[in-house]
């Protein structure tokens, strides 16, 4: 009709303009007509509309609370992460979700010391398995604290937990870097980031072939070698399949390519490694099996999907329950994989009970500790400390071994329990051997930043970085320098490194840059490592720091 507006379809129209159009109104209509559908219509939908976009912005674009992504979890095959959507989320201060254990796991009452137990050397003596398969279970972005075994009150590996009862399980081991590269690269090559030189983040830098790594020591040794990964960034660019007769690697594309990457499951792994064994064959086998169900984003196949939390969401919620939110759905993906593992180690126990099974993660995942998401940007302990448990179908006993293990010790000591003599380029120690006793624990490697662990005491030396200060500007191989900072923390009255003592240490800064300057800048070698001087030590006492 001339001088009026068509009628859009309610039934194809966006939201806004079905409530700007559901009725005509003539061109001509006056100020008060149109004040009035803009009072009516368009303020009230910008208002919702508006907040929950800046929501979204300030926490990577995550829209998860307006509706429930049921349509994702159907195809349990295939998810979809956009790469994008990884960035830090910085905000206010939050305490940890779970800031005290006080559930006590059967394991926890028979603690080890490897100086007072003889009872250790018996049980390793029940590991050793000279001419055993081997099959590394890896689970990306896996925190210790969240397992059963290590203490967690939520019910997330109750398979596992079993298992761990027949285990060795370490409970303060550390990996040598907080994201995935450098950190599998470690394990593999039993040396520091540093040292391999997988050090950045995607596809910069590449292993090169002379360094050993345990598949080729296995392979020489006439084990069959296969990896699944499901992790992208390990692609064969990297060169992290080497001595592996079968690798391979869930990638489409690069990242920063526009397509998205894709993770698929733990289906697809059980399902490969169970065919590579039938039509394989092998005699004696070496499986590396890299899950990544528990990386970001958290969503759990059904039933799992609504194990701990409801699968839905309500509008613009706070900071607080975004927080508990995301662990929630973070823990029951961790128990979808561990039922998933626990299953597929059934199946291999029964192709051949005569399997070493090692269960660990390349890294943690940080729940805004201290204010990030996710991993690679710092280097605290949920970033760092990863379960590991070593077991063997038969043993009827276990035990918690605390003191602190590096990944890098990873591949000797499986060496050790198979009877197979480690190479000179391995740099990690056999923490099976009554007299492992490493002066120090340390991680680290990317842009400069380093960690300590001495004792109960951890030092932390760092660039500024991107959280709420400057940002580390990275272009090719020019770096800007930054000036370091600082941080001390007594992991015995402060488990959770939110009390920085360095404030209130004079002299542990410049102890700290100095030890690790010597720790970490001259090869890593232990000739190298300088003590704690009794100032820094007296200082920290005086403080109440140090028992």
């Amino acid at each position: 009709m001339p001088g009026q507006l068509n009628i859009i379809s309610v039934e194809t129209a966006p939201i806004i303009t079905q409530l700007l159009y559901t009725h005509s109104y003539p061109l001509s209509m006056s100020k008060w007509d149109f004040r009035r559908y803009i009072l009516v219509y368009l303020i009230p939908i910008l208002l919702v509309i508006i907040p929950y976009i800046s929501y979204q912005a300030a926490t990577g674009f995550e829209f998860y609370p307006l509706f429930n992504p049921d349509h994702l979890r159907s195809d349990t095959a295939n998810r979809v992460l956009d790469i994008r959507t990884q960035m830090v989320l910085t905000g206010e201060y939050y305490q940890p979700f779970f800031q005290s254990y006080n559930v006590e796991h059967p394991l926890s009452r028979r603690e080890f010391d490897h100086s007072s137990n003889l009872s250790y050397d018996g049980l390793i003596g029940d590991l050793i398995c000279e001419d055993c398969n081997v099959v590394i279970f890896l689970v990306d972005a896996l925190r210790s604290d969240h397992m059963g075994f290590n203490g967690y009150p939520r019910n997330t590996t109750p398979n596992l937990d079993n298992i761990a009862l027949a285990s060795v399980n370490f409970a303060n081991a550390y990996s040598q870097e907080a994201y995935t590269t450098p950190s599998v690269a470690s394990i593999f090559t039993s040396e520091y980031p540093k040292s391999h030189g997988i050090i950045e983040v995607p596809f910069e830098n590449r292993l090169s072939d002379d360094h050993t790594t345990l598949a080729e020591v296995l392979s020489l040794e006439g084990y069959k070698t296969a990896a699944f990964v499901l992790n992208p960034f390990m692609h064969e660019r990297k060169n992290l399949g080497q001595g592996f007769d079968t690798y391979y690697v869930n990638s489409r594309g690069f990242i920063g390519d526009e397509e998205v990457e894709k993770f698929e499951t733990a289906s697809k792994i059980e399902e490969k490694a169970l065919k590579w064994l039938k039509e394989e064959r092998p005699e004696k086998f070496f499986l590396y099996l890299h899950y990544m169900d528990v990386h970001y984003p958290f969503i759990a196949p059904k039933p799992y999907d609504s194990m701990f939390c409801d699968p839905g969401g309500g509008l613009l919620p706070s900071k607080r329950r975004f927080q508990r939110l995301q662990i929630c759905k973070y823990d029951q993906e961790i128990a979808y994989t561990d039922y998933m593992i626990s299953n597929l180690m059934g199946k291999i126990s029964e192709y051949d009970e005569n399997t070493l099974f090692i269960f660990t993660a390349d890294h943690g995942e940080e729940f805004f500790e201290h204010g990030g998401r996710f991993h690679v940007y710092t280097i605290y302990n949920e970033q760092l400390k990863v379960p590991l448990l070593f077991y063997k179908p038969g043993l009827d006993k276990g035990l918690v071994v605390k003191k602190p293990v590096e990944m890098i010790d990873l591949a000797p000591s499986t060496l050790y329990l198979l009877g197979v003599e480690a190479p000179s380029t391995f740099k990690g120690m056999n923490f099976f051997n009554l007299s492992y006793d490493k002066p120090y624990i340390y991680a680290g490697g990317r842009y400069g930043r380093d960690m300590l662990i001495d004792g109960e005491i951890k030092y932390i030396r760092s660039r500024v970085n991107s959280y709420n200060e400057e940002f580390l500007m990275v272009r090719q191989e020019q770096v800007l320098e930054l000036p370091y900072r600082m941080e001390v923390y007594n992991l015995s009255s402060d488990p959770f490194e939110q009390r920085n003592l360095q404030l209130g240490c004079d002299n542990c800064a410049a102890h700290l840059q100095q030890m690790l300057l010597d720790y970490s800048f001259k090869d890593l070698q232990e000739e190298n490592i300088i003590e704690t001087p009794e100032t820094v030590k007296d200082q920290l006492k005086s403080l109440g720091y140090v028992n």
